[in-house]
Formats: structure tokens, C-alpha cells, sequence
């Protein structure tokens, strides 16, 4: 189950993890001392060589592939990551690569009633996650 930790238990405490998704929803609460990818930017480099058709099928492998070199790391502007067309459960797949790394992660959406969730439901990119169904996710409140 998904723990939401306050700013102070999060400071305080995150040294002594040693896996697991932070999401982070305020920038300010990003550690400094880590490395950082923007995952955008990783993310699209990968696979702007790759076909069209076959994008779909690499995109966690490309997101992986960036990470792959971290035990601990931050991860910034994921919007990429929602793109209807590559059809990710966002949260889980990033979760997928917390095993044995830390990974703190600036959430781009809101956070409501215990679910995170990015755009409108209008929207194709409209994303939704109920934490209480997943295990070592941790949401920085603010």
C-alpha cells in the first residue's frame, strides 16, 4: 500500500531507503544531491530513429535503458510519458525500476483524494493511479 509521508518524515528519512518511487509533487523538495534525468528529453532521443509503428513497443525499454546506469536518481518533465499513444500506466512503470534503486520522481499532475492524476479526463493524455493498490510508492505531501 502507497504511503504518503509528510515534508519533515521525508527529509528526515529518505537517506535510510534504499528502493522504492518518491513522487515528489513540489520541485522544492527535489533532493540535490542525486543525479537527475529529464526524462523527456532521454526518452524521445531514444526513439526518435525508431519507426513510428514500433515506438509504442520501446518506450520502457528507452526509459529503462536511461536509468540503467543509477541505483539512486531523480526523474523530471515525464509528461512525455503520457502520450496517449504509447498507452503506459505511468506509475507502474516507473515503479517497475524501483527494484534494488531509489527513484524520486517530480509528479507533473495533481494530487487528490489519494490518487494521482495528471490532466483533465477530457483529455487523451488524462492519467489516474490510486496509490492504495501499490507497494513502495511514497508521495512527498506538502
Amino acid at each position: 500500500m502507497g504511503i504518503i509521508m509528510s515534508r519533515m518524515d521525508y527529509k528526515q528519512n529518505y537517506a535510510k531507503y534504499h528502493q522504492g518511487l518518491f513522487v515528489v509533487l513540489n520541485p522544492k523538495r527535489l533532493p540535490k544531491d542525486q543525479p537527475e534525468i529529464n526524462v523527456g528529453k532521454a526518452v524521445s532521443t531514444a526513439l526518435c530513429d525508431i519507426p513510428k509503428e514500433q515506438r509504442k513497443l520501446r518506450v520502457s525499454e528507452a526509459l529503462e535503458n536511461a536509468l540503467q546506469h543509477y541505483g539512486i536518481v531523480t526523474l523530471t518533465h515525464i509528461e512525455v510519458l503520457f502520450t496517449d499513444y504509447f498507452e503506459l500506466d505511468v506509475i507502474r512503470s516507473i515503479l517497475n525500476l524501483c527494484r534494488n534503486r531509489k527513484i524520486c520522481c517530480l509528479w507533473p499532475g495533481q494530487w487528490h483524494e489519494g490518487k494521482l492524476l495528471y490532466a483533465t479526463p477530457e483529455f487523451s493524455e488524462y492519467y489516474e493511479c490510486d496509490i492504495k493498490t501499490l507497494n513502495e510508492i511514497y508521495i512527498i505531501a506538502d
